[in-house]
């Protein structure tokens, strides 16, 4: 896979920006060079480095058609957990990205999941500033997940509905419309690697990461302009994933797409044990 030549730009701080996105942003976006590459079945995945919300991004993405392929929540707590990549070779999938929070000594989820409508963990009181949102498989086979808010008090309501389901957040776009956010907490305000996963309304699947936190390469972005990275691509329900050393994305026809934070040096090696991930096969 082809890749897009890093300009050098020196060594600036990573600010937070507060001004919105701007249709100047909107525009490169759409006019970057992703360099997609075709995974089969309609399924993409592309990278690119530009200019954006006044700083230097790299983004990759990988989107499907949902009817396409089957999408499933990996659980591989403690001495199963292995990197993304690693992950989901063993499943035999074709994309992959990072999953929800976790505890990174024991290697253990921190938010709501359910497998076979069996409840695996749930949310400690201090994950609910920003574990919110839901994503959800009402049948073992379903193609297409809900993305619906949060409430701690309904988990067994959960467990009933849902064959498989993992809680994170924040959520970003439910039915179109892009939810509100504490913008006061540092965790949204601030540009940090993150990953997302949504659908748009033609039901593709989107897994994305901003990479961050290396000056003039990669600087991360806010809750906000990953709100409006789901607007450009017209992504209907959306929800942040662990970001920070946990973002990567992988396909099996280009290895590992983004540039992981975890070995803090801008390549592809860097990716961090995690005990869940989400893969498209």
């Amino acid at each position: 896979m082809r890749r897009l030549a890093i300009t050098l730009l020196g060594i600036a701080a990573c600010l937070t920006l507060h001004a919105q996105p701007s249709q100047k942003d909107s525009l490169a976006f759409i006019g970057a060079d992703w360099h997609w590459v075709d995974l089969g079945k309609g399924a993409q995945a592309g990278c690119a480095q530009f200019q954006m919300f006044g700083r230097t991004e790299t983004i990759s993405i990988v989107k499907y058609p949902a009817r396409k392929h089957r999408t499933s929540i990996i659980h591989a707590p403690a001495a199963q957990a292995g990197k993304t990549n690693i992950l989901a070779e063993k499943e035999g999938a074709k994309a992959a990205i990072n999953g929800s929070y976790f505890n990174v000594r024991a290697l253990t989820p921190v938010t709501f999941m359910v497998l076979d409508h069996e409840i695996i963990s749930t949310n400690p009181k201090n994950e609910s500033f920003r574990s919110n949102a839901l994503m959800g498989f009402r049948r073992k086979h379903s193609r297409m997940a809900e993305f619906i808010p949060y409430d701690t008090l309904l988990n067994d309501s959960y467990a009933k509905r849902y064959h498989s389901c993992i809680v994170s957040g924040p959520l970003l776009v439910k039915d179109g419309k892009e939810t509100e956010n504490d913008l006061k907490s540092s965790f949204n305000a601030t540009n940090h690697p993150r990953s997302l996963i949504g659908v748009d309304a033609k039901k593709n699947f989107y897994f994305i990461v901003v990479d961050g936190r290396f000056p003039g390469q990669a600087e991360g972005a806010s809750v906000v302009e990953l709100q409006a990275i789901c607007r450009y691509l017209g992504i209907t329900d959306a929800m942040n994933l662990d970001g920070g050393g946990s973002s990567t994305l992988w396909a099996e026809k280009t290895g590992i797409l983004n540039y992981p934070y975890d070995n803090k040096t801008y390549d592809h090696e860097g990716m961090r044990t995690v005990p869940n991930i989400i893969i498209m096969k």
